[in-house]
């Protein structure tokens, strides 16, 4: 017997991870640096395991002028297995070293699986 007549309909046991799966929003978007501030994670699939890492790219310098190419500035590992599907986690992220625009993604198996990319501005006090 197969698990398509085991479930009534074929399909997996838990959905795949993809585009548009975790929505991102970062509490405070201008911060010195270096500075600690939390991100906030909201899972739109029914996730019992997130293997994943928030990356920070910087899209601007602080001379105001884009970079011709994103470049990483870091990537912190998320780990979380959960008994239940995950609907939202809080993580604390360090600000960048260095003044200027930055996008925050989060990424599995390197792909993004960010419904949106919000903006970090990091300025110098």
């Amino acid at each position: 017997m197969t698990m398509g007549a085991l479930l009534g309909k074929p399909g997996v046991l838990s959905p795949p991870i993809s585009a548009s799966l975790i929505r991102i929003s970062v509490r405070d978007e201008v911060l010195a640096p270096e500075s600690l501030t939390e991100v906030q994670l909201l899972v739109r699939g029914r996730l019992k395991k997130l293997d994943a890492q928030i990356v920070i790219r910087k899209i601007v310098g602080s001379n105001g002028v884009p970079l011709s190419a994103p470049v990483e500035s870091s990537r912190q590992s998320i780990l979380v297995t959960a008994a239940t599907p995950i609907e939202s986690i809080a993580v604390i992220i360090s600000a960048p070293r260095y003044a200027g625009l930055y996008r925050v993604d989060i990424e599995s198996d390197g792909s993004s699986i960010a419904e949106n990319l919000p903006s970090l501005i990091v300025q110098r006090t």
